[in-house]
C-alpha cells in the first residue's frame, strides 16, 4: 500500500469550552400528576408497616409504590398544611402543622385523631417533634419556643432568661442523652430531665464560637459528632468535648468547599453514616474526610431532580433516598451505582458504539455523532468533556464511530461506518485515513482488534477482514474465498492463547488458529447461528452471546445455555465482558445481567437499578485501569464500580390490604367463624418495593382447600367462592 494514498485531515481550531460531567442519576419524581396531594413536600416518614408519608402544604399522602392515597381536613387532620412528623413506633404517627397544633394517627385503626396539647401551640407553626429515651415529647415551634409535654400536662419551657419569641427548629438527641435544641438564637443543650432551671442549660452561639446561630436544623452522627444546617452560614460540624466543660471544635462547610448553597433546610445522615444537606439550591453529600474546597457531590436539576429547593430528606427501608421539594414533589434517588453520561455531558450523540482509554487514561467515546475525549479531573475518576473529533469539525471523514484499537505507539485507531479507519495521534489529535483504496476489503468496518503480533485486524459487515501489519503497513484480506465461513463480520476478540474469534452474522464463528481459519464449536449447534460477540472468563471458558438464542458457556467439559427462560434478560445478548472478581456482564434489551459463578446466579439491572442507557451497544463495553466497567448503548454512557453494586432485597413483608367476605370487608385480619352460606372470599395483599414495584410478583394459596402454591402473578387480589364447610388459612408470598 503507498503511503501517498493516506489521507490527511487536521484542523486549527480547536473547541474551548470545558463541560463539567454532570451525571444524569436515577431519579424518578412523583408529583400531582401521579396522584401526589400537593407540590410542596415538606415532610417524609415510613410507618411501621412499610407506607411512605408525604407531608404537603396541602394535603398529606400515603405511598405504597404504586398509588397514593390522599386525606385532608374532611378525613381528620387538624390542618392541610403538613410541617414535621415524628413515627412513634408501630402505633402511632404524630402530624404538625402550621396551624391548628397536632394530629395523631391510630396504624391499627387507621383514623386520624386532632389534639390539643396547649391553646399557644394552636398559633404557631410547628417545626419539630421528638420523643426522648423516658417517653417525654417535646414540640419546637415557631416565635412561641419549646414545649414539652409526658403523657399528661403540657410544659411550655423557657430556653433563655430574657429572650422572647424564640424560634426552635430543630430538636435531637446528642450526647449524654442531652437534647440539643436549634433556634434563631444558637444551639440550646438541655437534660431533658432537669429541664425547669434556664441556669443549667448550655448555649452554642457566635459568643461562643458558632459560626452562623441561625439554626435550621440538627443531626447527629455514627461517630456522636452534632451537625448544624444555618440559614446563611452553611452546614456546621459540632465536635463534642470528652467531657461536659471541654470546649467544642467547629468546622464549617460553606460554598466555599463545595456544599450547593449556604442556606441549608435539612441534614440528614444515612445508614452508612454519609452526610447530606438539603439546601435552597440542590442536595450536597459531604465526601468522607474532607476539608478542602471540592468537598460534596450535588444533586440538582440538571442531574435529575425536578426542582433546587430541598425541604427533606429520607431514607427508606431498602436504603432509596427520598427528597422533598418546594414545587417539584418527591423524587426518589437510589444511589449512584451506575454513571450516566449524554450529550449534555459533552458527547457528540447519544448513541455510543466505542470505549477505550488512551496512554494518559483520557477516555475516548465513540459515537454515531463522532468522537468525545474526556479528561480525568481527580483521583477518584471525575472526568471532564475536553475535546469532540466529528465531521463538522474537519477531524473525521464520517462520524458512525463504531469500533477502536489502540497500538503499542499509543495511537488510537478508529473504525468507522461506511467510512474506513482513521489512525488519530492522541497528542496532537492528527489523523490518516484509510479506505478500501489503501487495501481495506471495505469501508463498512464493525469491529478492530490488534493481535499478539500487532497486526490490526479489521472486521467488516460485508467483505470479510482485513489483517493490517503495523509494522510495515502491508495488509492481506481474508473472505469466504480463503477460509471464513461468512463475509459478514459482527466483532472480533481474542483469548489467551492468541486465538482469533469472528463472530459473523450468519454462520457462526470462525476462528483464526495457527495461521489456519475453523469453525468453533461445530456440533454444538451453533454453526449456523448470528453471533454477536465471543469473550473469554477469567478460568479460560468462553461465552457466547447470540442475537437471538440467549448465551452460551463453553468449557472442555461441558456447555451450557441461558435464555429469558431461565433467567436472562433477553435472548439477543449485545456484548459480554468479564469484571477483575470473574463475574460476568451480559447486555441485552433490557439492560444488565450480572452472572456470579460462585452460585451460577444471574441478577437483572435495568433502568429501575439506574442504568440508564437501557440497550448496550455491540462493541461498547471497557474495563478501565481502575477496574471499572463501561457500557455504552442508545440513550448514552454508563460506568460503574462492579464490586459496589448493590442488589436490593426481595420484598419479603405481604400485607393483606383488605378481606372481603361477600363484597363486604372485615373489620381485622383475626380469626373469624362464618355460617356457611358466607362462603365467597376475596382477599387483597400488597408487598412494599419501592425500587422498583412493578417488579414484584406474588404466589398464594388457601390451606385448607388447595396446599399447592399459585403460580407467580402480578395480580394484588384473589377470590374464592363456595367453599365448603371447613377451616382454612390464606397465605400469600412475594418475589
Amino acid at each position: 500500500m503507498s503511503r501517498n494514498k493516506m489521507r490527511i485531515i487536521s484542523v486549527f481550531v480547536f473547541i474551548l469550552v470545558n463541560i463539567v460531567f454532570c451525571q444524569i442519576l436515577p431519579i424518578k419524581t412523583y408529583n400531582v400528576e401521579d396522584g401526589l396531594s400537593q407540590s410542596q413536600v415538606q415532610v417524609v416518614v415510613q410507618d411501621s408497616v412499610g407506607y411512605l408519608w408525604f407531608g404537603t402544604a396541602d394535603g398529606l399522602s400515603r405511598f405504597d409504590g404504586q398509588k397514593f392515597v390522599n386525606y385532608t381536613v374532611h378525613d381528620g387532620l387538624a390542618n392541610n398544611e403538613i410541617t414535621c412528623a415524628y413515627v412513634d413506633g408501630d402505633s402511632l404517627i404524630w402530624f404538625g402543622h402550621s396551624l391548628n397544633g397536632i394530629t395523631l394517627f391510630h396504624q391499627k385503626t387507621g383514623k386520624f385523631r386532632p389534639v390539643v396539647l396547649d391553646s399557644l401551640m394552636l398559633f404557631h407553626h410547628l417545626n419539630q417533634i421528638l420523643k426522648d429515651p423516658d417517653g417525654a415529647y417535646w414540640f419546637g415551634l415557631q416565635d412561641a419556643g419549646l414545649f414539652r409535654y409526658d403523657g399528661k400536662k403540657t410544659i411550655h419551657v423557657k430556653l433563655f432568661e430574657d429572650v422572647k419569641n424564640i424560634s426552635v427548629r430543630a430538636i435531637c438527641m446528642g450526647q449524654n442523652q442531652k437534647l440539643w435544641v436549634g433556634t434563631n438564637k444558637g444551639v440550646v443543650i438541655i437534660d431533658p430531665v432537669n429541664f425547669k432551671d434556664v441556669k443549667t442549660f448550655r448555649t452554642i452561639n457566635k459568643n461562643t464560637g458558632l459560626p452562623d446561630d441561625n439554626i435550621t436544623c440538627i443531626n447527629r452522627d455514627h461517630e456522636g459528632n452534632m451537625w448544624l444546617g444555618t440559614q446563611a452560614g452553611g452546614l456546621i460540624q459540632v465536635v463534642p468535648g470528652d467531657n461536659e466543660n471541654k470546649r467544642f471544635r467547629f468546622t464549617q462547610f460553606t460554598t466555599k468547599n463545595g456544599l450547593s448553597n449556604n442556606w441549608v433546610w435539612k441534614v440528614f445522615v444515612d445508614k452508612d453514616g454519609a452526610i447530606w444537606a438539603g439546601t435552597y439550591r440542590g442536595v450536597s453529600k459531604l465526601r468522607k474526610n474532607c476539608r478542602g474546597r471540592n468537598c460534596f457531590e450535588t444533586i440538582l436539576k440538571e442531574n435529575g431532580l425536578r426542582h433546587n429547593t430541598i425541604a427533606d430528606i429520607f431514607q427508606d427501608r431498602e436504603g432509596n433516598y427520598w427528597f422533598g421539594t418546594w414545587g417539584g414533589g418527591v423524587s426518589r434517588y437510589i444511589g449512584r451505582q451506575f454513571e450516566t453520561f449524554t450529550m449534555t455531558q459533552g458527547l457528540p450523540d447519544n448513541s455510543v458504539w466505542a470505549i477505550i482509554e488512551d496512554g494518559h487514561g483520557n477516555l475516548w467515546v465513540g459515537t454515531e455523532g463522532g468522537i468525545a475525549i474526556f479528561r480525568k479531573t481527580d483521583r477518584e475518576g471525575g472526568f471532564k468533556f475536553f475535546k469532540q473529533l466529528t465531521k463538522a469539525n474537519g477531524k473525521l471523514p464520517g462520524n458512525f464511530v463504531i469500533s477502536f484499537a489502540r497500538d503499542r505507539r499509543g495511537y488510537i485507531w478508529a473504525g468507522l461506518l461506511g467510512f474506513g479507519l482513521c489512525r488519530v495521534n492522541p497528542s496532537n489529535y492528527r489523523v490518516k485515513w484509510f479506505d478500501n483504496s489503501d487495501g481495506l476489503a471495505s469501508n463498512n468496518i464493525s469491529s478492530l482488534l490488534i493481535d499478539n503480533r500487532n497486526n490490526l485486524w479489521i472486521a467488516t459487515l460485508d467483505s470479510g477482514v482485513t489483517r493490517f501489519n503495523l509494522t510495515n503497513y502491508t495488509t492481506t484480506t481474508f473472505n469466504e474465498k480463503n477460509g471464513l465461513r461468512s463475509n459478514r463480520i459482527n466483532s472480533i476478540s481474542q483469548d489467551s492463547e492468541g486465538n482469533i474469534f469472528f463472530s459473523t452474522m450468519d454462520r457462526g464463528i470462525t476462528v483464526y488458529r495457527n495461521d489456519e481459519f475453523v469453525t468453533f464449536n461445530k456440533k454444538k449447534g451453533l454453526e449456523h447461528a448470528r453471533i454477536n460477540v465471543v469473550t473469554q472468563d477469567q478460568s479460560g471458558n468462553y461465552w457466547i452471546g447470540t442475537a437471538a438464542s440467549g448465551a452460551y458457556y463453553v468449557s472442555d467439559k461441558k456447555q451450557k445455555h441461558f435464555s429469558a427462560k431461565t433467567g436472562l434478560g433477553g435472548d439477543n445478548v449485545f456484548t459480554i465482558v468479564c469484571d477483575t472478581q470473574g463475574r460476568v456482564w451480559l447486555g441485552t434489551k433490557n439492560g444488565l445481567d450480572r452472572f456470579d459463578p460462585r452460585d451460577s446466579s444471574f441478577t437483572h439491572f435495568g433502568i429501575n437499578d439506574g442504568f440508564l442507557v437501557v440497550e448496550p451497544n455491540q462493541n461498547a463495553t471497557y474495563v478501565d485501569k481502575s477496574g471499572h466497567l463501561w457500557f455504552g448503548g442508545i440513550y448514552g454512557l454508563a460506568r460503574f464500580n462492579p464490586d459496589q453494586i448493590r442488589t436490593a432485597p426481595i420484598p419479603a413483608k405481604v400485607i393483606l390490604d383488605k378481606v372481603q367476605v361477600f363484597f363486604k370487608d372485615l373489620p381485622d385480619f383475626k380469626v373469624h367463624t362464618f355460617p356457611y352460606t358466607k362462603n365467597h372470599f376475596t382477599f387483597h395483599f400488597k408487598a412494599f418495593f419501592f425500587k422498583n414495584p412493578n417488579s414484584i410478583s406474588y404466589t398464594y394459596r388457601l390451606k385448607g382447600f388447595y396446599s399447592i402454591w399459585s403460580p407467580l402473578t402480578k395480580q394484588v387480589e384473589t377470590t374464592y367462592s363456595n367453599l365448603p364447610p371447613g377451616q382454612y388459612r390464606f397465605q400469600v408470598k412475594a418475589r
